[in-house]
């Protein structure tokens, strides 16, 4: 059971904080695609291996004689932009022996590497605890920000940028008129950053809360705590006559939604020590919480122009909609801690959760935990060792439970739909009136321990998690003209190791040196299933009892025959064939890592400090969907990655691309052909500061002075050929894990900031 507190001011003095950054970002990485060379080499073959005219076929399929133009435009390299980062931010704290407080804001504005793409947030906060009596506490956590997000379409749209890696570098970039230019294979979305068009989400949010605590006696207290998240959206679009979605007359698109959560959690709390050897900890309460979401929304075309954008100048109002949903959980939980001569320490801890979002025979689940702990060098024999600074063993056994699905998934849903200007009613989603609580029961073990004055300190844990009645969309047959339902469809087991080493390498007067490295690593295993889960048509993640969750499985791709260029694949009896169709479907990879984990180093030297943060990933295999386009031997007009180019020419090439054949399919399957290990080792930030020394401040009546240079994914090492191995695609659902399509590069970030203290 977790409770969260939030900062407060000190009484004392009022302290006021002042900071800066600001900097600029570029993609971490970018792709290399065919030129205007190469892809004449490419197609030219393609087209004539399959006893066609490329510029014949190019002309059909993209309705321009760009064939033979002079153009050599870098499509890929339009995505991006400059990115750049500044942000401001100002907190005041202080109070006296009643009441404290801390006001902070903050402003930021960002602009992406993501051509179109810009965000700025405003932020504000105030924390007030105020002490009524000697017996009763007030106070209020108040915080307001707004958020302006110049967005660009997701990365399965046509109008995302990362999109543009299609287009054949044939294109012009602008037409004769200097606009950008629309005749080209695909939609070129540049055309969405001219003139009004935009894709904006203006949102507005609030986290707050107010709190009483009366201390009845000293030992026990009486607290509640009530806060809102309430989350205003408004998105606001025009796409102009040129636009992929606007044309011929121009779309606009206002959506509104408001969401908000009410919390209040009562708790009676009691802390007691009886003499020296025995301590209390008793805590038992009751939480309730409500959420209630609506929206509206409105569409509209023909606009006399592209200077008037808003639903009031449509001509034709083409959509609208209104919606409504909510839930509600109440709770009853209960813990307990006993201490026994401030060594041997035991906790019990019981919650009852009910969701509305389940059948009503089901909405209540028990989740009961119990720890252990006995603190060994605070034990006479060892407390006075020279080698042994601390050491604790400890356990813990729990059940926890997940409920994150829709709001009425266990009911079959109606909803209105107009036929001949009647509305009739249909069924828009089937239920499962038996569904329950997805339910996690884990057991821990570990040990912390601290060697040599705690010059070197650490955790081994080993953790076991058996999932029962997992939640998930399961597949099923469209026939009934429902594609999925909600349900508990199995059980998953999880188990690993947690290893934490922190050292404290040189300690002197003037040079420090600490690092600290962590690695985690488990093994997943899905064991019990009431349905089959397939992959997609495109995708390769499935569930099957013994595999991991969201093992790739389908043909493996076995590279190019080298006699006639023939992609290949794993036929039965582990020979090999060219025709896809007799290929068997076999394990091609597992998109969980065996192992993840950090690597930090802080440095000081005098008035300087150096912080260094890495983070790295072993395993986990990637699978680039993308690659059904831009890497596939040119079977289809879509420019190519430059690797294509190696493909096979004559008998006797050694080579994994296949001999290029428009229109043909050879090696363009779903396949193994496109997964490749995810593994990678990264700088993740690097932050070089000086804090100027207080001698040097004092007759500008400052506290302190602090200024840094600062870096973000400074540096990444991976064999993964696409944008970046950190991938994250949600279109594809929510077992296809390690699938990549377009996900944009990370941004490598160059900052400079300051902070003063008055």
């Amino acid at each position: 059971m977790l409770l969260v507190t939030t900062k407060s001011g000190k009484a004392g003095k009022s302290k006021v904080s002042i900071g800066y950054f600001g900097g600029t970002s570029r993609p971490t990485r970018k792709a290399k695609f065919l030129n205007a060379a190469q892809y004449r080499e490419l197609f030219t073959a393609a087209a004539e291996n399959e006893g066609l005219v490329a510029e014949d076929e190019f002309i059909d399929n993209t309705g321009t004689d760009d064939w033979a133009s002079k153009n050599d435009v870098n499509w890929s390299d339009k995505a991006f932009q400059n990115g750049s980062i500044a942000q401001y931010n100002v907190s005041v704290s202080g109070g006296d022996s009643k009441t404290k407080f801390l006001f902070s804001a903050s402003w930021n504005d960002q602009k992406g590497i993501l051509i179109g793409n810009r965000l700025n947030r405003a932020t504000g906060r105030l924390n007030v605890d105020h002490a009524v009596s000697k017996t009763v506490r007030i106070g209020a956590n108040l915080s307001l920000n707004q958020t302006n997000n110049f967005r660009v379409p997701s990365d399965n749209a046509f109008s995302n940028p990362i999109q543009l890696n299609a287009l054949p570098p044939l294109h012009a970039l602008l037409d004769a008129d200097g606009l950008n230019n629309q005749n080209t294979l695909y939609y070129n979305n540049l055309i969405e950053l001219e003139g009004n068009n935009r894709n904006l989400n203006k949102v507005y949010r609030t986290i707050s809360s107010a709190f009483g605590e009366w201390a009845i006696t000293p030992s026990l207290k009486l607290r509640n705590q009530t806060g809102i998240d309430f989350y205003y959206l408004r998105e606001s679009q025009y796409l102009g006559r040129r636009t992929l979605d606007g044309a011929p007359t121009g779309y606009s698109f206002e959506n509104q939604v408001t969401n908000s959560i009410l919390t209040s959690t009562t708790t009676l709390a009691w802390n007691k020590k009886v003499n020296l050897n025995h301590s209390f900890d008793v805590l038992g309460g009751i939480e309730y919480q409500k959420g209630v979401l609506n929206g509206a929304s409105v569409g509209g075309r023909a606009f006399a122009s592209d200077k008037f954008t808003r639903i009031a100048n449509a001509a034709i109002i083409s959509e609208g909609s209104g919606t409504e949903s909510l839930y509600s959980f109440i709770s009853y939980l209960g813990r307990a801690n006993y201490k026994f001569k401030d060594r041997y320490i035991l906790g019990v801890s019981y919650r009852v959760d009910g969701s509305s979002r389940f059948g009503k025979d089901n909405r209540f689940g028990a989740f009961p935990a119990v720890s252990a702990g006995w603190i060994v060098s605070e034990e006479s024999w060892l407390k006075n060792s020279n080698v042994i600074s601390s050491l604790k063993l400890r356990s813990s056994y729990g059940k926890t439970g997940n409920a994150e699905i829709g709001n009425f998934s266990s009911l079959s849903l109606y909803t209105s739909q107009a036929y001949a200007n009647l509305a009739g009613l249909v069924t828009s989603q089937v239920g499962i009136p038996n569904l329950s609580w997805e339910s996690t029961k884990q057991f821990d073990a570990g040990i912390d321990f601290g060697f040599f004055n705690n010059r070197i300190t650490g955790e081994v844990d080993f953790f076991t998690k058996k999932t029962q009645d997992l939640l998930l969309n399961a597949p099923i047959q469209a026939t009934n003209g429902f594609t999925s339902v909600t349900k508990n469809i199995g059980d998953m087991k999880n188990t690993g190791y947690e290893l934490v080493l922190n050292f404290n390498i040189i300690q002197t007067k003037n040079f420090k040196w600490t690092s600290s490295v962590n690695v985690s690593t488990y093994k997943n295993e899905v064991t019990r299933l009431v349905s089959p889960f397939p992959p997609g048509s495109r995708t390769l993640g499935r569930l099957a009892v013994g595999a991991p969750f969201g093992q790739f499985y389908g043909r493996k791709y076995m590279g190019v025959d080298a006699a006639n260029g023939d992609a290949l694949y794993l036929a039965a009896g582990g020979k090999t064939t060219n025709d896809y169709g007799s290929a068997i479907d076999t394990v091609l990879g597992n998109p969980n890592p065996d192992y993840y984990g950090g690597w930090n180093n802080k440095f000081s030297y005098k008035n300087f400090d150096l912080d260094i943060q890495c983070q790295f990933v072993s395993g986990g295999d990637v699978y680039n969907i993308a690659g059904f386009f831009q890497s596939v031997n040119g079977d289809y007009f879509d420019n190519q990655t430059v690797d294509q180019m190696n493909y096979w020419k004559k008998p006797g090439d050694i080579t994994s691309i296949p001999q290029p054949r428009l229109y043909a399919g050879n090696g363009a399957n779903k396949s193994s052909r496109w997964v490749q290990d995810g593994s990678y080792f990264r700088v993740k930030s690097v932050n070089l500061g000086y804090s100027v020394p207080k001698k040097y401040l004092q007759h500008l009546k400052f506290e302190s002075v602090r200024v840094y240079v600062a870096a973000q994914n400074l540096f990444t090492f991976t064999k993964y050929t696409g944008y970046d191995p950190e991938v994250n695609t949600t279109y594809t659902g929510t077992i296809n894990l390690g699938h990549d399509f377009y996900t944009p590069p990370q941004a490598r970030t160059i900052s400079f900031g300051i902070n003063i203290g008055l």
